[in-house]
C-alpha cells in the first residue's frame, strides 16, 4: 500500500514537471542580440573622434580624441589644431549623473578593457601644438584616475590591444615605412615594466588600425588579428599555448573585402565566435530603421556569417563591457547621440507539441518498466542481482549504457566537431579488457558469491581497505549525479528553453521511481531501451545531415578530409598533449580501474547466470562500443561539415561545445524525429543515474549496513537507501544549478580522485599477487594519494593519465611495502589467480 502511495506522489509530481517543462518553450528570442536603450544617460551631441572608450555595468568614460572633425584634411594638419578634448567625462549608468576630469590630448589609440578600469595605448599626442606618437600605456580606473603603467619602445605604433586572462596583449609594427617589422607586446598589468615580453610575427604589415579578439578554436585559446593590415589579406591568428602562428585563408576569399575597416569592433561571443561590428553611416536627417551590418566569424568552422540589424541609430563607436554585453554609441541623425546596451540572447526555437508527446511517451515507459520489475523485487538476490536471470546481451548492453552519460553522448561529437578523432583512439586498448576482466576478476567475483566490489577487497586485505573503498565509491555517485544531471540539463536549456531546475527534477525523479520499485533489473532493461534510443538517434542525425547536404556522405568525408578531422595516430611522444600514446595509455589503465572496481559494472557481471555469459557480456560491451563508437566521432565530423556549409545556423551565444549536437536536433530535425533525439539525451543521462543510485545503495547496504546489523529486510534498506542517495544527487545539481560552483565541483573530482585512482592498482594488486598483505596495500593506497594530490595540482602531464599516476604508483608502492612488512597469514585460496588455478 505504501509503495501505490509513494508511485502515485511520484507520477503527479512527474506530470506537473513535464507541464513546466512545456510552458518553458514560450516566448524564446528571434535575434540573438537584444538592444535596449539606457534612458538615465544623456550624451553630449558632439561626440569626439577618436577618444578612447570603456564600459562596465555602472559607468562609461569617454577620454581624449578631438571635439570636432575637421573635414578634407590630413592627420598633420588636423591634429596642430585647437581642437584637442582634454577631458574625461564619466557617466553614471544608474543615475545619469556626469562628471568630468582632466584628460592628456591624446586621440586615436587603442581602448583596452579589464576588471580594473580602462587601459589607453599609443596614438598620437598633442606636444608644444604638434601632434607626436604617444609612447605610453595610461590605466584610468572608474574615478577617472590616472596613472603610467609602460613606456612603449620609440618605434613601436600600436595597431590594436586585448586584455585576456591577466594579460595585455598590444598589436604594433616597427621600423621604416616601407618595411615595417610586426610584433605583439605581453605584459601583466599589475607588474607591467618586470613582465613585459615581445613576440615577432611571420608577416610584414602595411599599416592600419586593427581589432583583436581571444577566442578559442575548439582546442586552445588564439588571438585573432582582424584588419587590412597584410600585404596578402587574410586572417591572422596566434595561438596562445604554442606560441605559433597561422593564416586562414578562406576568410579572406569569402569576407574579407566586406568587413575589414578601420573602425571595425570585434567581440568574443559564446565559446567560439567573434562578433564583427562596423560603424555605419550617420545620416543627415531623422531616420526611422537604420541598417547596421554585422559579420560572425566562427573559429571552429573558420567561416563566417553577415547578419543585418535594423535599429533606430547608426551605431557611431562600439565599447567593450564584458563577456556577454557590450554598449553601442549610436546617432539617429548628426545632431542626437544615445547610449545603447546590447546583450547576448538565446535563439532556442520553439519545442513542438509532437515532442513533448514523444518526451512523455518515453517517460511513462521508462515508469511503467519500474512498476513491471518491482513485482519480482523478494530478495536481496533479486533487488542487487536480479536473480542472476539477465541474459548475456541485456547486461553487455546495460554495461554500455551505464559508461555513456548524456555528457558523453553530447561530449564526443562535440570533440570531434571542435577538433578530430584523436580520442578514438581510446577505442583501441579496450579490446585487451574483456580477455583481462574475463581471465582475472569475474572468475573470482562469481566464485565468492560477493555482492559488492569491496567485499573483495575484505576478503583479500582487510576490513579498512573494504570501508575505504566502499565509502569513497559512495560519495563519488552522490557528486556524480549531480554534475551527470546539472551538465546535461544546462545544454537542454540553452538550446531547448527548458527550464535547467525542471530538466533536473523530471530526469531525477523519473530515475529514482523505477530504480527504487525495480531494482538492478529494473535498471538493466531501461538501459537496453536507453541504448537502442541512443544508436538509433544518433543513426538518424548522420542521415539527416548527409541529405542535407548537396555531396550527401561524400561531401562530410571530402570536407573532414580537407580539414584534418579524421586524424587518429599523433605519434609524437609529448606526455602534455593527447597524441596517440597518452590517449591509448591513459584509455587503458582508466577501462580497467572502471571494469574491474567500479560497482556499477562488477554489479552487471553477477546477475548473469554463468560466469561465461559474464565474459559474453563484456564482449557485447566492448565490441559494440568500438564497431560503433566511431558513429559519435562521424557525427561531430558531419556537424562540422554541416555548420562549415550553413554557418547562418550556428547558434553564437553557445557557451560550450558540448551544446552543438542538442542544437542541431531542435533546430534542423523534424517534429517527433527532434523529440527522439532529446529522449536520447535524457536516456543517456538517466542509463547513468540510475547506475549510480543503485550501485550506492547496494554498497551501502552490504558494506556498511549488514556489518552492524546481521538481520534486515535487505529490499526495503536498499529502496531507502537508493531514495536517499538520489535526492542527495539531484540536491547536488540543484546547488550546481543556483549557485557558482565550478570551482567547488573540481575540488570535489581532485578529492575523490585522490582515492579512486588507486582503487583499480589495489584490485589487481590483490588479484596477480600472493605477497600483497593488508597493511602494504593501505600504504600503497596512501601514497598513490599523494601523488595524485601532486598531479591534480601541478599536473606534469596531461590528465588523460590522472587515472594510469594513480593506478601504476597504488600497485607498486602497495607490493613493495608488502615485502617489508610482517605477513600475517591471511588465507587467501581463492582471492588471487594462482589459487584460482591451483583448485581448478
Amino acid at each position: 500500500m505504501t509503495m501505490k502511495v509513494l508511485n502515485a506522489f511520484w507520477c503527479t509530481l512527474v506530470f506537473v514537471l513535464s507541464l513546466n517543462l512545456l510552458n518553458a518553450q514560450k516566448g524564446t528570442n528571434a535575434s540573438f542580440l537584444k538592444f535596449e536603450k539606457i534612458n538615465e544617460v544623456e550624451l553630449e551631441a558632439t561626440i569626439p573622434e577618436g577618444a578612447f572608450t570603456y564600459a562596465n555595468d555602472s559607468i562609461l568614460l569617454i577620454g581624449g580624441g578631438f571635439v570636432k572633425k575637421v573635414e578634407n584634411s590630413t592627420l598633420d594638419t588636423f591634429t596642430t589644431l585647437n581642437n584637442w578634448n582634454t577631458r574625461l567625462t564619466i557617466y553614471d549608468l544608474k543615475n545619469g549623473q556626469k562628471n568630468q576630469k582632466d584628460f592628456p590630448p591624446i586621440a586615436l589609440g587603442v581602448s583596452i578593457a579589464t576588471p580594473e578600469g580602462l587601459l589607453c595605448a599609443g596614438g598620437v599626442m598633442q606636444q608644444n601644438r604638434l601632434s607626436i606618437p604617444n609612447q605610453s600605456v595610461l590605466r584610468v580606473d572608474e574615478n577617472g584616475v590616472l596613472d603610467t603603467l609602460l613606456l612603449m619602445p620609440t618605434d613601436f605604433t600600436c595597431l590594436g590591444g586585448v586584455f585576456f586572462e591577466g594579460k595585455v596583449y598590444l598589436l604594433g609594427n616597427r621600423g621604416s615605412k616601407k618595411s615595417k617589422d610586426w610584433e605583439l607586446l605581453v605584459f601583466d598589468p599589475e607588474n607591467a615594466r618586470a613582465s613585459l615580453e615581445m613576440i615577432d610575427s611571420p608577416v610584414t604589415m602595411k599599416g592600419s588600425f586593427s581589432s583583436l579578439a581571444i577566442q578559442g578554436n575548439g582546442l586552445d585559446n588564439c588571438l585573432y588579428i582582424f584588419g587590412k593590415h597584410l600585404q596578402t589579406e587574410k586572417l591572422l591568428k596566434y595561438n596562445l599555448k604554442t606560441g605559433t602562428w597561422s593564416a586562414i585563408f578562406e576568410y579572406a576569399q569569402k569576407k574579407v573585402n566586406d568587413i575589414q575597416g578601420d573602425e571595425m569592433k570585434a567581440f568574443p561571443i559564446g565559446n567560439s565566435s567573434v562578433l564583427l561590428f562596423e560603424p555605419a553611416t550617420v545620416p543627415d536627417t531623422l531616420s526611422e530603421k537604420i541598417t547596421n551590418q554585422i559579420t560572425v566569424f566562427n573559429t571552429i568552422t573558420e567561416s563566417t556569417t553577415s547578419k543585418s540589424l535594423q535599429t533606430e541609430l547608426a551605431v557611431h563607436s562600439i565599447v567593450g563591457g564584458g563577456t556577454d554585453v557590450f554598449y553601442l554609441i549610436g546617432k539617429k541623425n548628426k545632431e542626437q547621440a544615445f547610449l545603447y546596451k546590447a546583450k547576448y540572447v538565446n535563439t532556442a526555437p520553439g519545442f513542438a507539441w509532437l515532442n513533448i508527446a514523444v518526451l512523455a511517451v518515453y517517460f511513462l515507459l521508462m515508469l511503467w518498466i519500474g512498476f513491471y520489475f518491482s513485482k519480482k523485487q523478494r530478495s536481496a538476490d533479486d533487488y542487487f542481482k536480479a536473480g542472476k536471470r539477465i541474459p548475456y546481451w541485456a547486461a553487455g548492453l546495460s554495461l554500455l549504457g551505464t559508461g555513456l552519460s548524456a555528457i558523453s553522448f553530447m561530449a564526443v561529437p562535440a570533440k570531434a566537431y571542435a577538433t578530430d578523432w584523436a580520442y578514438y583512439a581510446a577505442r583501441f586498448p579496450t579490446i585487451l579488457i574483456p580477455i583481462i576482466i574475463g581471465l582475472l576478476y569475474i572468475p573470482i567475483f562469481r566464485k565468492l558469491d560477493i555482492t559488492t566490489a569491496y567485499e573483495y577487497l575484505q576478503k583479500r586485505f582487510n576490513l579498512a581497505i573494504r570501508l575505504i573503498g566502499s565509502f569513497a565509491f559512495i560519495f563519488f555517485q552522490l557528486g556524480r549525479i549531480g554534475i551527470v544531471l546539472f551538465l546535461p540539463a544546462v545544454a537542454l536549456n540553452v538550446v531547448t528553453g527548458f527550464d535547467v531546475l525542471t530538466c533536473i527534477l523530471l530526469m531525477g525523479i523519473v530515475s529514482l521511481i523505477y530504480t527504487i520499485g525495480g531494482g538492478i533489473e529494473a535498471v538493466i532493461w531501461t538501459d537496453v531501451l536507453q541504448v537502442i534510443i541512443l544508436y538509433g538517434g544518433i543513426i538518424l542525425c548522420v542521415a539527416f545531415i548527409a541529405f542535407e547536404l548537396d555531396g550527401g556522405f561524400s561531401e562530410i568525408i571530402s570536407i573532414g578530409s580537407v580539414n584534418q578531422k579524421f586524424n587518429i595516430f599523433d605519434f609524437s611522444f609529448n606526455l602534455d598533449d593527447p597524441n596517440f600514446w597518452v590517449v591509448v595509455g591513459g584509455s587503458f589503465f582508466t577501462s580497467l580501474t572502471t571494469y574491474g572496481s567500479d560497482q556499477t559494472m562488477v554489479q552487471r557481471y553477477l546477475t548473469t547466470k554463468t560466469d561465461n555469459a559474464a565474459t559474453n557480456s563484456m564482449w557485447v560491451t566492448i565490441t559494440i562500443s568500438f564497431l560503433l563508437g566511431w558513429l559519435f566521432f562521424f557525427m561531430g565530423t558531419a556537424l562540422y561539415a554541416f555548420y562549415k556549409e550553413n554557418p547562418d545556423q550556428m547558434l553564437h551565444t553557445m557557451v560550450s561545445n558540448d551544446g552543438i549536437f542538442p542544437w542541431y536536433i531542435i533546430s534542423q530535425l523534424p517534429k517527433g524525429i527532434s523529440g527522439v533525439l532529446i529522449a536520447g539525451i535524457f536516456a543517456a543521462a538517466m542509463s547513468s543515474l540510475s547506475s549510480s543510485m543503485n550501485s550506492g545503495a547496494t554498497a551501502y547496504t552490504m558494506d556498511f549496513h549488514k556489518l552492524f546489523k546481521r538481520e534486515f529486510d535487505a529490499v526495503k534498506v536498499g529502496r531507502i537507501v537508493t531514495l536517499i542517495i538520489g535526492l542527495g544527487g539531484i540536491l547536488f545539481a540543484i546547488l550546481f544549478a543556483t549557485m557558482a560552483v565550478k570551482s567547488i565541483w573540481d575540488q570535489f573530482l581532485k578529492i575523490i580522485g585522490l582515492m579512486t585512482g588507486g582503487l583499480g592498482g589495489l584490485f589487481l594488486l590483490g588479484i596477480t599477487t600472493q605477497r600483497a598483505n593488508g597493511a602494504g596495500a593501505l600504504i600503497g593506497l596512501l601514497i598513490s594519494s599523494v601523488i595524485q594530490y601532486y598531479v591534480a595540482s601541478y599536473q606534469p602531464f596531461n590528465l588523460f593519465l590522472f587515472t594510469a599516476s594513480g593506478f601504476i604508483s597504488c600497485y607498486i608502492f602497495g607490493y613493495l611495502f608488502s615485502l617489508f612488512l610482517p605477513q600475517y597469514n591471511k588465507p587467501i585460496d581463492g582471492l588471487t589467480i594462482f589459487s584460482l588455478k591451483s583448485q581448478k
